[in-house]
């Protein structure tokens, strides 16, 4: 099958107790079909070049809330980019009950939450538009997380799955690499970003000025594919600008 690749990102930490630095914790993957990677690769080195960026171009370092023409000008870029779709995963912490797997240990939430995007991607790959494909997958290395477990709990998921998961669109392994290495990382933490002020700081202009990228459902729906909530108590759920992006 033709391949598409998938970059993934991730913001906030894992930590639920209350000397949390973070009411979210995010997962985001940026889909591209592998003969549209140049152009994505245009963009971000692009920018690099114009606002003279050494190495890798981040959003909440090079793109900060007062440089609204930066982020304006990539933004506007990103959105314009023909095959690309986005799934964001995000976690509430506030709603993790304390004695839960998830609150005493945070390799299980990292993988817990990379399952659940590893099932969205492979179901965003099955149903591509123009015929299915298989998902190449490049996360971005994350300090203190054994990513050989990772694997391993991935596989572990695969082959025990119940849900009917389209895991066959999936290419294995999954790769790590350093986000500096690939322009396709350094796009997923772009829209990481934008999806992070809006949890944070309520700035939901950039989610909604690429909404239109965001894996959807037969009706229209963002709703469970390019959008994921948990757990089911999560308070973003509820916010206007959140179910707007569901419905499209």
């Amino acid at each position: 099958m033709p391949r598409i690749l998938a970059f993934v990102d991730e913001s906030g930490d894992r930590n639920t107790q209350p000397n949390r630095q973070s009411d979210h914790f995010l997962m985001t993957a940026v889909l591209v079909a592998q003969e549209y990677e140049d152009q994505l690769r245009i963009v971000m080195g692009g920018c690099r070049g114009m606002w003279q960026v050494k190495g890798q171009l981040h959003w909440v370092k090079h793109l900060k809330a007062k440089q609204i023409g930066r982020r304006r000008v990539l933004v506007d870029h990103l959105a314009r980019l023909p095959s690309i779709q986005v799934i964001h995963v995000v976690v509430d912490k506030t709603q993790i009950r304390p004695g839960a797997q998830m609150a005493r240990a945070g390799d299980v939430a990292y993988n817990y939450i990379t399952m659940l995007l590893t099932e969205r991607i492979a179901q965003a790959a099955a149903s591509w538009p123009g015929g299915e494909r298989v998902a190449r997958i490049y996360f971005g290395v994350v300090g203190g997380v054994d990513h050989v477990q990772t694997q391993s709990y991935l596989h572990h998921t695969a082959c025990r799955d119940r849900r009917g998961t389209p895991y066959s669109n999936i290419e294995w392994p999954q790769r790590w690499r350093q986000t500096a290495d690939i322009d396709g990382l350094q796009a997923a933490d772009m829209y990481c970003g934008m999806m992070s002020s809006a949890l944070i700081r309520d700035d939901y202009e950039w989610v909604q000025a690429t909404s239109h990228q965001l894996v959807r459902g037969r009706w229209g729906s963002a709703a469970d594919l390019g959008l994921k909530f948990f757990p089911a108590s999560a308070r973003v759920r509820h916010q206007t600008w959140w179910r707007q992006l569901e419905r499209g």
